[in-house]
Parts: C-alpha cells; structure tokens; sequence
C-alpha cells in the first residue's frame, strides 16, 4: 500500500477522534459542575435534538475509527505481519 493511502487512512482517524469528540460533547456536554453533568435532571432538560445529533454521530465516528486502525495495520504489517495483527 502506498503511503499516501495510509496517511489518508490516518487522516480519516484523526477526523472520527475529533467527530467522536463532538459526538460525546453533544451527548453528554454541560456547562456547570462534573458531577452533575450526566444526572438524570441534566439529561431531561437538555434538547432532544442535541441528544439524537450526538447518539447518531457516534456510530458514525466508530465506523471511521476502524478505517484509522487499518492504517495503523497497514503501516505494521510489511515488518511484521504478527505484530500487526496483533495490534
């Protein structure tokens, strides 16, 4: 594989990190204190639509998070297929 593929590959995991990010900032996101950010009070007076946005993102990002770990396998396994596997 080429390396201009892999480092596409890479790229494509970098953006599912940062959509998985606004993914979990739209779900679980909250402006006041940690301990209450996911309580059942926060959940239900958040917007149903922001929770729906940030339940529907995540699948998504999880999808391309694999495409970013074949890169880390591409890019293993031409020195070591068992290493690669095993990562």
């Amino acid at each position: 594989m080429k390396i201009t593929s892999i480092r596409i590959l890479g790229l494509i995991g970098l953006a599912a990190a940062l959509l998985m990010f606004v993914g979990d900032i739209c779900l679980y996101g909250h402006f006041g204190s940690g301990g209450d950010a996911i309580s059942k009070v926060v959940i239900t007076n958040e917007s149903d639509t922001r929770i729906v946005v940030g339940g529907f993102i995540g699948p998504i990002a999880a999808i391309l998070y694999c495409v970013g770990f074949f890169s880390v396998y591409a890019m293993i396994s031409p020195r070591s297929r068992m290493l690669a596997v095993v990562a």
